[in-house]
């Protein structure tokens, strides 16, 4: 691989990174807005399910490091389905 390949591996990787944040910040900000247009207030699980969600996406792309382990990405991914 070449030398000038690498720094747009390194920016996708930024990219997809902070869109994975975005991710995780809209998906809870919806179950709690959800929660709050139900019951009135805001879940009090939200917290647990914001740290569940970060930390199977961070795992997830751990794993995705790991280029000999793909069966485990998809694992990981069809138990997030």
């Amino acid at each position: 691989m070449s030398r000038e390949a690498l720094p747009l591996d390194r920016a996708r990787q930024g990219t997809a990174l902070a869109l994975t944040i975005l991710a995780l910040i809209l998906s809870v900000g919806a179950y709690a807005l959800a929660g709050m247009g139900r019951r009135g207030h805001i879940p009090v699980n939200l917290a647990l399910y914001g740290s569940i969600f970060a930390l199977e996406t961070g795992s997830s792309r751990g794993v995705r490091r790991v280029r000999h382990a793909r069966f485990v990405v998809l694992a990981i991914d069809s138990v997030r389905l």
